[in-house]
């Protein structure tokens, strides 16, 4: 309607007749007329170079096609893919690109957009009928994979692929190669967490498979300590849990801290070490 309006035909009048304040308004009319147009045309320009840059071409397509999540910006063509993005998807399958053939190099390699996986030379790393097993000095961990990622090991690297042509491979890809970098350090180093138990008269022992918190309920909490996780207790207030899975300790302290979580006021209950609690103001 604005637009129609603004170029809908001028009346025309006898300018000997026309008063200033109409000339005025003619002029303004013109001006408005002579900004549309401009803006019309600035629009229509915009459009154009905005379907051109968002449509690759055939070059580019075919330079892509060698490309796939996991290769480091500095070995990809530089079309705008981001790091980690992959090539348009086709019905040509040659475009689902699975492998890498190039030699592993920590060197060469990008630890955010490969995100290598290095094996210390006391750790085994296996593969066979989709069961990946890792084994070292503390232990040995089994893990199973999914269809959706790959696994390459080389030159003591580990490397995780997915195939771009599965749904949600690129989330399981994220989430199998940080369990298979928690189950190499895990196996090697070991996972340690501690926490800490404030309020008055709690306290916490170890008896055999077993560990009793006393944090101020009408009877003891009796928790059992999971095969393969080690608990010991300091100063009766100070828990340290041990073990080589990453998984089962964060979810055997997580167990714990339920049981008596941080109230807002004055902070009392089972914490980690170094966890900050926001405290609420009190009634005054």
């Amino acid at each position: 309607i604005f637009f129609s309006n603004m170029m809908a035909a001028p009346h025309y009048y006898d300018a000997a007749e026309a008063t200033p304040m109409v000339q005025q308004e003619e002029e303004s009319n013109s001006l408005i007329q002579v900004v549309a147009y401009g803006c019309l045309v600035g629009a229509m320009c915009f459009g154009a170079l905005a379907y051109n840059a968002s449509v690759p071409s055939a070059t580019q397509l075919s330079l892509a096609t060698s490309t796939m999540t996991g290769r480091a910006t500095n070995m990809m063509p530089s079309f705008g893919y981001r790091p980690g993005q992959v090539a348009p998807r086709s019905q040509d399958s040659s475009l689902n690109v699975v492998a890498d053939d190039r030699p592993l190099n920590l060197d060469e390699l990008s630890s955010r957009v490969d995100r290598p996986i290095p094996i210390p030379d006391k750790v085994k790393v296996e593969l066979k009928d989709g069961v990946f097993t890792v084994e070292g000095p503390h232990g040995k961990l089994v893990r199973s994979v999914p269809p959706e990622v790959s696994i390459r090991q080389e030159n003591g690297i580990l490397m995780v692929y997915y195939d771009p042509s599965k749904r949600n491979s690129r989330a399981m890809f994220g989430l199998y190669q940080a369990l298979f970098k928690n189950m190499v350090i895990g196996v090697s180093e070991k996972f340690t967490k501690k926490m800490e138990m404030v309020g008055v008269g709690y306290r916490a022992k170890v008896q055999g498979k077993q560990l009793i918190l006393n944090v101020g309920k009408s009877h003891d909490v009796i928790m059992d300590i999971p095969e393969g996780i080690e608990v010991k207790v300091e100063e009766n207030t100070k828990i340290e849990v041990t073990s080589i899975d990453n998984e089962a300790l964060g979810q055997f302290c997580a167990n714990v801290r339920k049981e008596r979580p941080p109230e807002p006021y004055k902070g009392k209950g089972i914490r980690f070490a170094g966890e900050q609690i926001i405290l609420k103001a009190g009634k005054k």
